[in-house]
């Protein structure tokens, strides 16, 4: 069993409006398809790798030991390029949720515009 798939009885019983944030795979969200409103939000794999090297890389030695990560800025591109990423390879991630191959009601938005643009991505969120 996976702790990080939802258990589907245990979804359906709760109160709904039911609302997740997750960083799991979409293949993990183990719910009948078509069931879903997804908000996907994505970000710039830039963005995406030098946050990861901050998380992984020291002053927090705990941290670099937990991702046995340890090596340059540049080691670190690398090694996210490679699929080396905390949740896995940030390409396949993303990749599940824009096939959206159970065909949940989607919306996908980039975390910097959403930034930079809020009260557009407030009026995007909300017409969804």
């Amino acid at each position: 069993h996976n702790k990080f798939i939802y258990e589907k009885e245990k979804i359906e019983n709760m109160a709904g409006p039911r609302v997740f944030k997750t960083h799991n795979y979409y293949m993990h969200l183990n719910v009948d398809p078509g069931t879903l409103k997804i908000i996907h939000v994505y970000r710039n794999p830039k963005d995406v790798v030098c946050s990861q090297f901050h998380h992984m890389a020291p002053p927090v030695p705990y941290l670099s030991k937990m991702f046995e990560f340890e090596g340059s800025f540049s080691d670190c591109c690398d090694y996210f390029l490679a699929g080396g990423l905390e949740n896995g390879c940030y390409w396949e991630f993303n990749r599940e949720f824009l096939d959206n191959k159970d065909g949940h009601t989607m919306l996908h938005i980039n975390y910097e515009e959403l930034t930079l643009r809020k009260r557009d991505g407030i009026r995007k969120i909300n017409e969804f």
